[in-house]
C-alpha cells in the first residue's frame, strides 16, 4: 500500500513538472511537437491508410473463414490476412482503373464544355449588369485573366519564375510521394501482423494494468474500431447510391452535366450535413447558365433524391451504424468544423458517438447500481 502511494505520488509530481514546463516553454513545446509530428508523419499516415484499407480487407476476411470453413484443412490466419489484404488491393486497382478508363475522360469533356460555356455567358453576364447601371471594369479584368490565350502569354513571358516553381513542385511531389510509399509498407507490414499487434497490445494492457481497467480500455478500443468501420463502409456506400441515384435521375430527364453532378455529389456527401447542399447548389448554378427550366427540373430532383436519401438510405446505412441522435450529429459536425474543418466534420461524428455510448453504458450502470428506473 506505501509502494503505491509512493508510486502515484511520482507520477503525480512527474505530471505535473511536465505540465509546467509546457505552460512555461509554450512556443519551443509547440515548436517541438511539430517538428515530432513531421518526423512522424509517414507512421500516422500509415495509421490513416491502414484503418481505411481494413475495412474492406476486415469484410472479404469473413467472406474467406465462411468459404474455408466447409474445407477439412483450413489456412492459417496469416495466410488469410494476406490473401484478404491482396484481394482488398486489386480491388482498389480495379476501381481506379474502371475510373480511369470510363469516367475520368467522360469528368473531362463535362470540365472542358463547362469552361466553353463560362467563355461564352460572360459578355452576356456582363452586358445584364450594364443594364443594372453596375461598373463591370474589374470583372472584365478578372474574367479576361481566365481566358487560356492570356495565361499561356504569362507563363511565357514568366518562364524563370515558372521553371522555379515547377522545380519547388516537382521536389515537394517527390517528398510527398517518398512519404506516401514509407507510408504505404509500413501499413501492408501492419494490416498482415494486425492480429499479432492486438495479441501484444492486449498483453501489454492487462500486464501493466488492473484487469478492470485493462478490460475497459480493451472494451473502448474494440467499440472505436467498431464505429469507425461501420461508418466508413457506410458513408461509401451512401455515396456511391446517392451518386447513382442522381445520375439515373438527371440523366433520364435530360439535365446537362449529369456525370459531374452525381461524381461532385458523391465526393461531397462525405461532409455531413452541408456536403448534398453544397453540390446541390453548385449544380443549379452550373446548369443554370445552360437554361433555366433546366436549372429548375436540377433542384426539383436533387430535392427529391435528398429526400428519399436522408429519409430511407442514411438512417439504414449510416445513421444505424453509429447509433447516433441527430441533435449529437449536428454538435458533433459543429464541433469538429470548428476544430479541424472538413476532417474534423467527417471524423467527429464516430468519435462522438462512441463516448455517447461509453456515456450510456456508464450511467445504466450506475442506475443498475443504486435500482433506479428512469422512465
Amino acid at each position: 500500500m506505501e509502494h503505491s502511494r509512493f508510486k502515484d505520488s511520482l507520477l503525480l509530481i512527474t505530471f505535473a513538472a511536465a505540465l509546467l514546463l509546457v505552460v512555461v516553454q509554450f512556443d519551443g513545446a509547440v515548436t517541438l511537437l511539430g517538428r515530432l509530428l513531421g518526423e512522424l508523419s509517414p507512421v500516422l499516415l500509415a495509421c490513416v491508410i491502414a484503418f481505411v484499407l481494413n475495412v474492406p480487407m476486415t469484410a472479404i476476411s469473413h467472406r474467406l473463414d465462411r468459404l474455408f470453413a466447409v474445407k477439412k484443412k483450413r489456412p492459417s490466419r496469416e495466410a488469410v490476412n494476406a490473401l484478404s489484404l491482396l484481394l482488398t488491393i486489386l480491388a482498389l486497382i480495379l476501381v481506379l482503373v474502371l475510373l480511369a478508363t470510363t469516367a475520368v475522360p467522360g469528368l473531362v469533356q463535362s470540365v472542358r464544355s463547362i469552361y466553353a460555356l463560362v467563355q461564352q455567358k460572360i459578355p452576356e453576364f456582363l452586358a445584364w449588369l450594364e443594364t443594372l447601371n453596375l461598373d463591370t471594369g474589374t470583372l472584365e479584368g478578372y474574367f479576361q485573366q481566365l481566358d487560356l490565350n492570356n495565361l499561356l502569354q504569362n507563363l511565357t513571358s514568366n518562364a524563370g519564375n515558372l521553371v522555379s516553381m515547377v522545380v519547388g513542385t516537382a521536389s515537394s511531389t517527390i517528398g510527398a510521394l517518398t512519404t506516401f510509399a514509407i507510408a504505404l509498407v509500413i501499413a501492408v507490414y501492419g494490416m498482415l501482423g494486425k492480429a499479432t499487434l492486438s495479441r501484444q497490445a492486449r498483453a501489454l494492457a492487462y500486464a501493466h494494468l488492473k484487469r478492470e481497467r485493462a478490460d475497459r480500455l480493451c472494451h473502448i478500443a474494440s467499440l472505436l474500431s467498431q464505429t469507425y468501420s461501420k461508418f466508413l463502409s457506410g458513408q461509401c456506400i451512401e455515396a456511391v447510391i446517392l451518386g447513382m441515384l442522381l445520375f439515373v435521375s438527371l440523366g433520364i430527364a435530360g439535365v446537362p452535366y449529369a456525370g459531374v453532378l452525381a461524381v461532385l455529389t458523391g465526393i461531397l456527401s462525405f461532409i455531413p450535413m452541408v456536403g448534398a447542399f453544397l453540390a446541390c447548389l453548385m449544380g443549379v448554378v452550373l446548369v443554370l447558365m445552360v437554361s433555366p427550366i433546366k436549372a429548375l427540373v436540377c433542384l426539383v430532383i436533387f430535392l427529391c433524391v435528398q429526400f428519399v436519401e436522408g429519409q430511407f438510405i442514411y438512417p439504414r446505412v449510416v445513421g444505424n451504424s453509429v447509433g447516433l441522435p441527430p441533435l449529437w450529429t449536428l454538435l458533433a459536425v459543429l464541433i469538429g468544423g470548428k476544430l479541424l474543418g472538413i476532417i474534423g466534420m467527417l471524423f467527429f461524428i464516430p468519435l462522438t458517438a462512441v463516448v455517447y455510448t461509453l456515456i450510456t453504458e456508464n450511467t445504466q450502470r450506475r442506475l443498475k447500481e443504486k435500482k433506479i428506473k428512469v422512465n
